[in-house]
């Protein structure tokens, strides 16, 4: 793709995997940080970033990433709220659900509004 061109679909890729610390673009972007790799995704045209890994960062590096998402103009697609294992069956098959899911799904919401994300994928071990 050349510069100034961009994708015609929303394409938005990963900016922390396959691992938090080892980004995708780890050799193209200027280094691992999520800002860096934020601004290369921009530059190539994509039209925003997943991050599978948003919950384990810290408010501060996800405001920072929010800040990185709205300088360039671009979104975040989703990121993954990971449910307990050993509260699956509790979570997915019983009364205690909604209180379950309470404390988790408040800290993924406000960890959405520091990047401005609209998706937020729940999933529990199988």
């Amino acid at each position: 793709m050349t510069e100034g061109t961009t994708w015609k679909l929303r394409y938005a890729p990963h900016i922390g995997r396959p691992e938090l610390t080892t980004p995708l673009f780890l050799e193209s972007a200027a280094s691992r940080d999520p800002v860096d790799q934020i601004a290369y995704v921009a530059e190539i045209g994509f039209a925003g970033v997943l991050d599978s890994y948003h919950l384990q960062r810290s408010p501060d590096e996800q405001r920072r990433i929010g800040k990185a998402l709205e300088a360039r103009g671009l979104e975040m697609s989703c990121f993954s709220l990971r449910v307990d294992p050993s509260a699956a069956e509790v979570l997915w098959s019983s009364d205690s659900a909604a209180e379950a899911l309470e404390g988790p799904i408040t800290r993924a919401l406000e960890a959405a509004k520091r990047v401005n994300c609209r998706r937020i994928v729940v999933s529990s071990p199988c």
